[in-house]
């Protein structure tokens, strides 16, 4: 996507909001992982205290530790509820389903 946008000057100074075509929440997320892979994946919601010091303990560096409590700030916030079509503007081409993201890279999931 991003060479597409190097090569397009109709979309110069132009802000996108990437997202996919449906807005999902975690459990979604976790049941699609689990119809692919055949695992028992579920979404366990984290208090922020806990979180980085999860992280800080499995040695991932401070600045990163505190990086998904932003994330998912914004995601309790609301602010992944909504889709655009972005993706379609600068490709041409729908996005991807999450579904066949999950099949198509199956093998990351599956270890």
């Amino acid at each position: 996507m991003a060479a597409k946008l190097l090569y397009r000057y109709d979309l110069d100074g132009r802000d996108f909001y990437l997202t996919g075509s449906v807005a999902m929440d975690h459990d979604q997320v976790a049941a699609i992982l689990s119809h692919e892979t055949g695992l028992n994946i579920s979404y366990q919601d984290i208090e922020p205290p806990a979180m980085p010091n999860a992280l800080l303990e499995a040695q991932l560096p401070r600045a990163y530790a505190e990086l998904p409590i932003l994330i998912l700030g914004y995601f309790k916030a609301g602010y992944a509820e909504r889709t655009t079509d972005a993706v379609k503007t600068i490709t041409g081409n729908a996005p991807r389903s999450f579904e066949q993201y999950a099949k198509d890279f199956r093998s990351a999931w599956v270890v």
